[in-house]
């Protein structure tokens, strides 16, 4: 069950994102027992990516742009 509340401000736009996840899939994750795509499944990818690296979406799109011609 989904219940666990943890904010995570990106480091870039410093925006505060709130995600909900299981507190037990949360300790495991804490304590590196799993790869985060198989924890929370139940999260989107740039909700994992906050996880990871601490960046939303759309700072992580801005800075993997691809330059046009």
């Amino acid at each position: 069950m989904r219940t666990l509340l943890v904010p995570i401000t990106c480091w870039k736009c410093k925006l505060v994102h709130n995600l909900i996840v299981n507190p037990l899939d949360y300790a495991k994750y804490h304590h590196r027992n799993g790869y985060v795509q198989n924890l929370f499944p139940y999260l989107t990818r740039n909700e994992r990516e906050l996880l990871v690296s601490k960046t939303c979406g759309v700072c992580f799109d801005d800075m993997f742009e691809e330059e046009e011609d």
